[in-house]
C-alpha cells in the first residue's frame, strides 16, 4: 500500500467511497433510468425531458446530500444530460432548473457541473443497475474497460508519489517500480478490453455524441471520455515534468477540473519537481552515483517506458479507428474530450523523446559499470 501518499494527500474518494457511490441511489433512479436506452432509441426528446424532471432533486433535498449522494445524483442526471444533448438540444435550455442543481452538486463534490468519466464508469453500478445510454454490449464493454483500468491507475500514481521519496540508489526503488508495473499491466488490460470489444464504427456513429460538451451559463463543460483518465498525473511523476511544451501543458490544465481533487493536489505539489526519469538521468550524467542497486533502478525505469508504450498503443488505435471511420464527418474531428486524436500522438512523441534522453544516461551507466540486466 502507498502509505506515504495517503498521508500527504488524504482523499474522500477512496476505493470504499467509490463503491459507496456506485451503490447509492439518492434520486430513486434504479428503475426509472432503465427506460432511458429505449427513449434514446426512439429519439423521444419529450420523454427524456420528462424523465429528467422526475429525477431532478429539489433544493432542500440537495442540502441534505452527502458527498456520496451528490456524486451519485450527478451520475444519474448526467445520463439525462448526454441524452438531451444527443437529441439536439442544450440540456439547460430543455430543463432550466438543471442549472441550479448541477452547480450545487458540483460544489458538493469539487467536480464540474456535469458528469465526468468518474461518474459514468467508476461510480456506475454493475449488473442490472448499470446505467447506460444504449444498453448495448459495446457500451457495457466501454464502461467495463475503464472500471478495470481506473483503480489500477490510481494505485500506480500513489506508488509513484512514494517513489519520489525513496532513493533510487536503494533496493526498494526498483522493487516498488516493479509493483507500479504490475498495476500498469492491469490498466493496459482495461484498454485492450475496449479495443477488442467495442466496435469503432458503433462508437463513432452511435455512442460518441452522448459525450459531447454541454453549455451552462455561457461556459462549456466536457463530457465523459477516456482522455479524462489521470494518466497525465502518472506521466508527470514519471517522465513529463521536464517537458516545456505549451500544447501539452494546456492539455493538462484543461483536464485538471475533471479528475479527483486528490490528483489535482499531486499535480501542483510536484509542479516544480523533477520527474523520476529526470532525477535519475541527471545523477547518472553527473557521475556521482556508486550503488549496486542503481543498475536495477535504471532497468526498471526503462521497462516502465515499454509498459507506457503498451498502454498508449491500444488507445491510439481505438481512437484513430473510431474518428477516421468512413462515415465520420470532418465536422466531428474533435473527440468527446474536446481534443482531436492528434493529441494522443503528440503526447506519445513527447514521451518517446524523454525516454531517448534517458536511454543515453542508461547506456552511459551500463558502459561505465559493465552492468548486465
Amino acid at each position: 500500500m502507498a502509505i506515504v501518499s495517503t498521508l500527504l494527500f488524504p482523499e474522500v474518494g477512496t476505493q470504499h467511497t467509490h463503491r459507496a457511490i456506485a451503490l447509492a441511489d439518492p434520486l430513486d433512479a434504479d428503475i426509472k433510468i432503465n427506460a432511458l436506452s429505449e427513449l434514446n432509441a426512439q429519439h423521444d426528446l419529450a420523454a427524456v425531458v420528462a424523465l429528467t424532471y422526475e429525477l431532478l432533486p429539489v433544493p432542500r433535498q440537495i442540502m441534505g446530500f452527502s458527498y456520496v449522494e451528490a456524486a451519485a445524483a450527478m451520475r444519474d442526471l448526467g445520463l439525462c444530460l448526454g441524452s438531451i444533448k444527443k437529441l439536439g438540444v442544450e440540456p439547460v435550455q430543455a430543463v432550466p432548473e438543471l442549472e441550479y442543481v448541477l452547480f450545487e452538486l458540483a460544489n458538493l463534490t469539487n467536480l464540474p457541473p456535469r458528469d465526468t468519466l468518474l461518474h459514468y464508469t467508476l461510480w456506475n453500478p454493475e449488473g442490472l443497475r448499470l446505467r447506460t445510454y444504449t444498453n448495448t454490449t459495446h457500451e457495457v464493454a466501454l464502461i467495463k474497460s475503464v472500471q478495470i483500468a481506473y483503480p489500477a491507475l490510481n494505485t500506480a500514481i500513489d506508488l509513484l508519489v512514494d517513489l519520489h521519496m525513496i532513493s533510487f540508489q536503494s533496493a526498494e526503488f526498483g522493487l516498488k517500480l516493479q509493483e507500479v508495473g504490475k498495476y500498469l499491466d492491469i490498466v493496459i488490460n482495461g484498454l485492450v478490453h475496449a479495443y477488442k470489444e467495442v466496435d469503432p464504427h458503433f462508437f463513432a456513429t452511435s455512442l460518441r455524441m452522448f459525450y459531447d460538451p454541454i453549455d451552462i451559463n455561457k461556459e462549456q463543460y466536457l463530457g465523459p471520455g477516456a482522455v479524462e483518465l489521470p494518466l497525465f498525473i502518472l506521466d508527470k511523476l514519471l517522465w513529463a515534468n521536464e517537458v516545456k511544451d505549451t500544447t501539452y501543458r494546456q492539455f493538462q490544465e484543461a483536464y485538471l477540473p475533471y479528475i479527483l481533487p486528490k490528483h489535482r493536489r499531486i499535480f501542483y505539489a510536484f509542479d516544480q519537481e523533477s520527474s523520476l526519469l529526470g532525477k535519475v538521468a541527471a545523477a547518472v550524467q553527473s557521475g556521482s552515483i556508486f550503488s549496486e542497486h542503481v543498475g536495477s533502478s535504471l532497468t526498471a525505469l526503462k521497462k516502465m517506458g515499454l509498459l507506457l508504450k503498451g498502454f498508449r498503443q491500444p488507445h491510439r488505435k481505438l481512437a484513430n479507428k473510431a474518428y477516421k471511420s468512413e462515415n465520420h464527418t470532418s465536422s466531428r474531428e474533435v473527440g468527446s474530450g474536446g481534443y482531436s486524436v492528434g493529441i494522443l500522438d503528440h503526447i506519445f512523441n513527447l514521451m518517446q523523446h524523454q525516454y531517448k534522453q534517458f536511454d543515453k544516461a542508461y547506456e552511459l551507466y551500463m558502459a561505465r559499470f559493465s552492468w548486465s540486466s
